[in-house]
């Protein structure tokens, strides 16, 4: 076998070749069945998956469902009742949701790339017409103290809210 080919095994044949290895050696096992001893390594190394999954599995690429289905479950709850209550449902505040979740059940090593959720979300005249969601917010709320002193003040910023004419603030913050 060359050595840059790259080939696909079924988990029947890496298992062939494991018991070979075990009865002798990787390397005569490897030149018995035509694969790098690398190989041989790494499948003896996974024994225990390959001799409890399908015989024609060809890899182990992590689960095929879910890591967390409980946060899963949880974030969908959150998107319902969201919607129920005709909010937004934004990336950020999705996020923000997931960071809560994982701190409270205390996970918090799979959500250390989330990205903090924006103070508020704005919302365009040019999404006004075309969101499926009503656009109007409930009275408005008091801005934070670090922040500007109303939404006027605040939307009249220029750079990245420029052309915005409403602000809503987020209810994932309980602002």
């Amino acid at each position: 076998m060359a050595p840059n080919e790259r080939s696909h095994y079924s988990a029947a044949y890496k298992r062939k070749v494991v018991l070979a290895a075990e009865s002798s050696s990787n390397v005569q096992a490897g030149r018995d069945f035509g694969v790098d001893e690398k190989n041989v390594r790494r499948w003896r190394g996974q024994r225990e998956k390959l001799f409890v999954c399908t015989a024609t599995r060809m890899t182990f690429t992590g689960p095929r469902k879910g890591r967390h289905p409980e946060m899963k479950a949880a974030l969908a709850d959150f998107v319902r009742m969201q919607r129920a209550a005709a909010l937004p449902v934004t990336t950020e505040v999705l996020q923000a949701t997931a960071r809560a979740l994982s701190r409270e059940q205390g996970e918090l090593g799979h959500t250390r790339k989330v990205r903090l959720i924006f103070d508020w979300t704005c919302v365009g005249k040019t999404l006004k017409g075309a969101s499926s969601l009503p656009v109007e917010s409930n009275p408005p709320r008091p801005l934070p103290k670090c922040q500007q002193t109303s939404c006027a003040d605040c939307l009249a910023i220029a750079g990245g809210e420029g052309g915005w004419h409403k602000c809503r603030w987020s209810s994932a913050l309980s602002e």
